[in-house]
């Protein structure tokens, strides 16, 4: 066993994608990630030992355990990749939302000017018609219902 306090200090900087992947790495294997990256680091030194390691259960339990994290790591990139084509989707159907709307609020204007000019045209209609009447009815009968009227 070696004095802890007497090691040095490796600082390495990855993206945080990369660290948030080793991090389930190495929680899937019951490991830290400095205890990974320092039997890595001991094994490039002896390569002997890399025989070893790949000769012992914890090497498949490596390999099981990154196998498994690249199936998720896949999954999740499936799984963004239709959020993303979803969220296609809803911009797509909320445009065409749109262009309804305007499309409807278009034939209720038209719709009410078709109703005003069916009131216009009953009203000319009818005044048409009374003006007919008023053409077959004697000069003589108009005259006198006329005279009635203003009395």
């Amino acid at each position: 066993m070696t004095d802890k306090s007497k090691d040095s200090q490796l600082i390495v900087r990855i993206n945080s994608d990369l660290h948030e992947w080793f991090r389930v790495y190495t929680q899937g294997i019951n490991n830290t990630m400095s205890g990974v990256i320092t039997a890595y680091i001991e094994s490039l030194r002896q390569p002997e030992a890399k025989q070893d390691m790949t000769d012992s259960g914890a090497y498949k339990q490596d390999l099981d355990a990154h196998s498994k994290v690249q199936q998720l790591t896949a999954v999740s990139e499936e799984r963004a990749e239709q959020i993303h084509y979803l969220r296609e989707q809803l911009v797509e159907k909320d445009r065409q939302i749109e262009t309804l709307t305007r499309s409807l609020d278009h034939a209720q204007q038209l719709h009410g000017l078709a109703q005003k000019n069916i009131a216009t045209l009953a009203e000319q209609l009818d005044t048409s018609k009374r003006m007919i009447e008023d053409m077959r009815t004697p000069f003589w009968k108009r005259l006198f219902r006329l005279r009635n009227h203003s009395m």
